[in-house]
């Protein structure tokens, strides 16, 4: 999974959207939109994580490249699945 920004009609700011890699019938790779991520992306994904939306593994595979800060709540999220949290 990764964050990109995308633009919204009318608007004149990007806002940042989660996506996922798929494929379609005919073998080809494209970016499914997963949900808009608001102001504050890792908290959005936080809150997804905590509604059951997003599991541990699709939290761990979306790319830090555009959100460095996503790696806190990864290590935060990993203690707690553990039970160390």
């Amino acid at each position: 999974m990764f964050v990109r920004w995308r633009p919204f009609k009318g608007r004149k700011s990007r806002y940042p959207c989660l996506y996922e890699p798929a494929y379609r019938p005919d073998g080809r790779l494209y970016s499914k939109y997963v949900t808009y991520l608001g102001k504050d992306p890792v908290a959005a994904i936080r809150r997804l994580y905590r509604e059951g939306r997003l599991t541990l593994a699709q939290v761990e595979s979306i790319s830090e490249r555009k959100l460095p800060e996503l790696a806190d709540l990864k290590e935060e999220l990993r203690k707690e699945a553990n039970g160390n949290g």
